[in-house]
C-alpha cells in the first residue's frame, strides 16, 4: 500500500483526473446499451438523406486512445433517387474507427474501415454531387470525412465518377491458396473513358490510402483491349501515393489501348517494357 502511494503520490493532479474519466468512459462503452440510440440514429439519418435507413444492432467501443470505434451490423441504406436503383450499402456487419481528435475538431477521419459481407454502390457525379453524403445530400464541396484505410472481407464495391468517365466494380473474398502476406484476392472490372478493363490483384487484409505510413503487398495484372499491365511489389497510402516499390510491366499490340490515358496517340508497333518502380 505504501508503495502504491509513492509511486501515484508523484502523479499530477490532472493527469489522475484525466486517467479517471478515460476508464470512466472505457467502462461505460463497455455496458452501455447503444441500442437504445439505434431508431433515434436510424430516423435522424431518414430524414436528413430522405432515404430508407435499417440499422440491425449499434455497438460503441473505444480504445485505450479513447478513439471511438462504431459497430453496425445487418445494415442498409437505399441510395439517391438520382444514383443507382441498388442500395447505397447492404452489409452484415461495419466497422469504423474514428481519431478521437478529428471528431474534437470536428473533421472527421476515419482509421479504419472494416466492412464484412457487404454490398457498396460509390457514386459521383461530374458537379461534385455524391450519394454517400447523408446529412448534407446536397452539398458538392470538399469532402468532410477522410478514409486512412479499408479491411474488406467478402465484400463488394462499386465506384463510379461521372466527371472522371470512370466505373469500376471490385469483389474482395479470401485467396484460394493463401501465402502471406498475400491472404486477400480482389477481382475488378469496368470501364474508363468507354474503354474496358479487368484483372485481379493478391494483396493483404488491409488496404491504406492516406497518413497511415503502412504499406501493403499488391501482385497483379490489368488487361485492356489486348493491352496487359502487372505489378509485383508493395504500396503505400494509394491516395497520397507515398510510397511505391514494385516491378511492373506492361505489354500492347500497339498504342491504341493507351488511348483513354495518353489521348490520341499515333500507331506504333507492338510493344513491351518494364522496370522497378
Amino acid at each position: 500500500m505504501n508503495a502504491l502511494r509513492r509511486r501515484f503520490g508523484r502523479w499530477h493532479p490532472a493527469v489522475v483526473v484525466v486517467t479517471a474519466i478515460g476508464v470512466a468512459l472505457v467502462a461505460l462503452a463497455l455496458v452501455f446499451d447503444w441500442n437504445w440510440f439505434r431508431p433515434r440514429l436510424e430516423q435522424y439519418l431518414a430524414e436528413k438523406s430522405h432515404r430508407s435507413v435499417r440499422i440491425g444492432d449499434l455497438h460503441v467501443s473505444l480504445s485505450a486512445a479513447l478513439d471511438p470505434t462504431l459497430r453496425l451490423r445487418r445494415v442498409r441504406i437505399d441510395n439517391a433517387a438520382w444514383a443507382d436503383a441498388r442500395p447505397l450499402i447492404d452489409a452484415g456487419e461495419l466497422q469504423a474507427t474514428f481519431l478521437l481528435s478529428s471528431l474534437i475538431d470536428r473533421r472527421p477521419v476515419i482509421s479504419r474501415l472494416v466492412l464484412i459481407d457487404a454490398d457498396v454502390d460509390l457514386e459521383r457525379q461530374a458537379d461534385g454531387l455524391r450519394n454517400w453524403r447523408l446529412i448534407h445530400p446536397e452539398d458538392r464541396g470538399p469532402t468532410r470525412v477522410r478514409l486512412m484505410s479499408i479491411e474488406a472481407i467478402r465484400s463488394k464495391i462499386r465506384f463510379a465518377h461521372r466527371g472522371l468517365e470512370l466505373d469500376v466494380q471490385t469483389a474482395a473474398s479470401p485467396a484460394e491458396n493463401p501465402q502471406p502476406p498475400f491472404t486477400t484476392r480482389v477481382a475488378f472490372e469496368g470501364t474508363y473513358r468507354e474503354a474496358p478493363f479487368a484483372g485481379e490483384v493478391e494483396t493483404g487484409p488491409e488496404l491504406t490510402f492516406l497518413e497511415t505510413g503502412r504499406s501493403f503487398p499488391l501482385r497483379g495484372h490489368a488487361v485492356s483491349s489486348g493491352a496487359r499491365l502487372e505489378v509485383d511489389g508493395e504500396a503505400t497510402d494509394l491516395f497520397a501515393l507515398a510510397g511505391i516499390d514494385a516491378n511492373v510491366t506492361l505489354r500492347s499490340p500497339s498504342l491504341a489501348p493507351l488511348t483513354p490515358l495518353l489521348g490520341k496517340v499515333p500507331a506504333a508497333p507492338p510493344l513491351e517494357f518494364g522496370g522497378r518502380l
